[in-house]
């Protein structure tokens, strides 16, 4: 009895997980911006949101103090300007790899 409702739970997590659209640093479903909802329809540009985010995260990780500080805040600043290309796809590419770029490049 224990056995099945154990499975039964973890086959509603995975059915739950399946069907949950999201970028890397957001959820498709509670998009917040038109820019955020086209990011979700492109899959080049949740791509490029998915790598943002794991080397923002991994440098984030990294720092202590000031310089974590720094990031966090530049990463605020990175977003409105991200937020600024609207549906502009192009601009989005644009913004997206220089953040990328800048990430890999240390603080």
């Amino acid at each position: 009895m224990i056995r099945t409702a154990v499975f039964a739970a973890a086959a509603l997590t995975l059915v739950a997980l399946a069907g949950t659209a999201s970028a890397a640093s957001f959820n498709c479903y509670a998009a917040k911006s038109h820019t955020e909802a086209v990011i979700c329809d492109n899959q080049r540009l949740s791509d490029l949101d998915t790598q943002m985010s794991i080397s923002y995260f991994s440098l984030l990780n990294s720092l202590h103090g000031y310089q974590r500080a720094r990031l966090q805040n530049d990463q605020v600043r990175w977003l409105g300007w991200r937020n600024g290309c609207q549906a502009n796809i192009g601009c989005l590419f644009r913004v997206y790899n220089q953040r990328i770029s800048r990430l890999n490049g240390g603080y």
